[in-house]
């Protein structure tokens, strides 16, 4: 199913971010309470998150994967 992120207050102290799939997040909306103004987006970007979560980061949260889309090739050495 095709990861969603919705991105509550972008930037801001009080940012949330809701990650679910595009088939859950009607329902994950619902529940969450996440509401406007927010950022919705769609796809394998989503994953991207993973590395990019720089608030988290800042708190002192790790990097959770640093090729969350297995794009990073790894060299041959002889």
């Amino acid at each position: 199913d095709e990861p969603v992120a919705i991105v509550q207050n972008a930037t801001r102290d009080d940012m949330a971010v809701l990650e679910t799939t595009l088939a859950r997040a009607p329902a994950d909306i619902v529940d969450s309470g996440i509401g406007a103004p927010s950022i919705v987006c769609i796809g394998r970007v989503v994953q991207m998150r993973q590395c990019l979560d720089w608030m988290g980061q800042l708190a002192g949260e790790p990097v959770r994967d640093t090729d969350p889309l297995g794009m990073r090739t790894i060299p041959d050495t002889a």
